[in-house]
């Protein structure tokens, strides 16, 4: 994919530089009516081209322009798109984008300029930011940066479900930001009405691939990517299904996929073997196409990514059904702040506390501090939901959707599971509904293929097996109460060493002042510890 989105005003206003460019396979659409220019990168599922025209000539009939009509009008579609209208006759540059923000866009407002853009690199390149020790802090801890903040100082991620409008006119404020509502998540629905669960479903996955019909599902022995193969069964639509392993560490995944494919009678159904012969070159490349936002140790898919480009599909996954159909709730009550960042770092963490403070010269009680006062912006009254908001706001849609925007480099991506209706409905759905894989159980119970009997390769149970599901979760309640029982890392690596392997070294990397050099160069972690620290090493770097 080759595309730029790119505008930035400075502080006078009388320079502006606005690129919309988009490669001949990206979505993209310019709706051209004279003073008023509306620019669509992405897609509208649940509209034809035809329809969406219609509805955005019609916006500019009525409404004089009104950005905050145009917002309107798109919370009715399902899609994932950023919009920008260039509006000569009042001066004004608006933009936003979709109910769940899938395509990042970042932003940097200083007293110099507004910068906009999809690629984090162009910010950086026009700011020159420092970096930002906290984020720093967040991304070893968590795998990224929490409250919409990048690891950059002054570069922020573009809130999901909002807009802004800037101010060409020098005597008006530069750029007004408006916010979308949060996420509703007081579980209005006591009982699951399973059917509705399946049409709302059902709606979003056609409307998707009728809008691709190259559409390929990739099919993992996980239970979000078998529950679109059911729906698909159900729909009697055949479209090709492919599965990845990598070194055999996938043949459990392998396996399951194996069985689902035999059990619902698909007849297009491919493995993809791939091997690490490339890793180097395909860390550079991920490092290229996402400039660190996903983390590099996800580089051993590029090729199976390829294979979609090569191919000429449209890549339909599963992501974000464990966000919905699985409980995001902590298994115990917590009742204070200290319960909560206690439980928060015990299940969340991916360096320890103690060594990300040794790491960044930040205190513990200052990391923990920063991640609370944050955590005390969420609208929720109880502990247990602003653990779920983080869950599915920070890990889910500020962090996730980035590792499906790699995938857009190599072809669109489609995911059921981000419709805005089956999304509100999953979330009123009681966590009690969601424990043990229940509601899973009880949507494949109403579906083909008998797949309550696979095993889900991440639990290493079928959802079926309630004996098996029980015990999963006591052990769960086990560990809860002695996170000292934990795992002993199989393998111990030494930063420096594999730092070296990939032609960098470690003094390159640790020179710069958020680190501290001999913290970084003591630390030993397992190899997936290993990639988190070293896609952060590699941001500070490229700063």
């Amino acid at each position: 994919m080759n595309h730029k989105l790119f505008l930035e005003v400075n502080q006078q206003r009388n320079h502006l530089k606005f690129e919309f460019q988009m490669d001949v396979n990206y979505p993209s659409n310019k709706f051209d009516f004279g003073a008023i220019q509306i620019y669509i990168e992405g897609s509208v599922y649940n509209l034809s081209n035809e329809q969406l025209s219609s509805e955005i000539e019609d916006w500019v009939t009525h409404s004089n322009g009104d950005v905050q009509q145009f917002y309107q009008l798109t919370q009715k579609w399902d899609g994932d798109y950023n919009w920008f209208i260039e509006n000569k006759l009042d001066q004004t540059i608006a933009f936003g984008n979709d109910y769940f923000g899938r395509l990042p866009l970042y932003y940097s407002v200083t007293e110099q300029q507004v910068v906009i853009s999809r690629s984090i690199k162009q910010c950086v390149e026009v700011i020159s930011p420092s970096i930002n020790r906290y984020s720093l802090a967040s991304t070893l801890l968590f795998g990224f940066a929490i409250d919409n903040q990048t690891l950059y100082e002054s570069i922020l991620k573009f809130p999901r479900n909002s807009y802004a409008v800037i101010e060409l006119n020098l005597n008006k404020e530069l750029i007004t930001i408006v916010r979308g509502a949060p996420f509703d998540l007081t579980h209005q629905a006591n009982e699951v009405d399973v059917d509705l669960l399946i049409q709302y479903l059902s709606e979003s996955l056609l409307n998707r691939i009728e809008h691709y019909p190259s559409s390929a599902l990739a099919l993992s022995g996980g239970l979000d990517s078998r529950l679109i193969a059911s729906l698909l069964k159900l729909m009697h639509k055949e479209i090709p299904h492919y599965t990845f392993n990598y070194l055999d560490w996938y043949n459990k995944d392998v396996k399951s996929a194996h069985l689902i494919s035999t059990q619902l009678g698909i007849k297009n159904h491919s493995f993809i073997t791939m091997n690490d012969t490339k890793l180097n070159e395909q860390v550079e490349q991920l490092f290229e196409i996402k400039e660190g936002q996903n983390f590099l140790g996800m580089a051993f898919m590029l090729p199976f990514l390829a294979h979609y480009r090569k191919h000429k599909l449209t890549m339909l996954t599963g992501d974000g059904g464990d966000k919905t159909l699985e409980s995001v709730f902590p298994i115990k009550t917590l009742s204070s702040s200290e319960d909560f960042i206690s439980y928060l770092l015990i299940h969340n963490s991916i360096i320890n506390l103690k060594d990300v403070s040794k790491i960044t010269n930040l205190s513990a009680s200052e990391i923990r501090s920063y991640i609370m006062r944050y955590i005390q912006t969420y609208p929720d009254s109880s502990w247990n939901n602003k653990y779920a908001r983080f869950i599915i706001q920070e890990r889910g849609l500020n962090w996730l959707v980035e590792g499906e925007d790699r995938n857009r480099y190599f072809s669109w991506t489609l995911s059921p599971f981000y419709s805005k209706v089956f999304f509100e409905y999953a979330l009123s759905i009681s966590p009690h509904h969601k424990r043990n894989g229940n509601l899973f159980k009880q949507l494949f119970e109403n579906l083909p293929g008998d797949l309550n009997q696979v095993d889900n390769p991440n639990w290493n149970v079928a959802p079926g097996n309630l004996s098996a599901m029980k015990f999963l979760e006591l052990k769960k309640k086990i560990k809860l109460q002695m996170p000292f029982l934990k795992r002993k890392n199989k393998v111990s690596l030494t930063v420096p060493e594999w730092i070296a392997h990939f032609d960098i070294s470690p003094v390159e990397l640790t020179s710069h002042h958020p680190f501290n050099i001999n913290a970084l160069a003591d630390l030993k972690c397992t190899e997936n510890q290993f990639w988190y620290v070293y896609t952060v090493c590699r941001m500070v770097q490229n700063c």
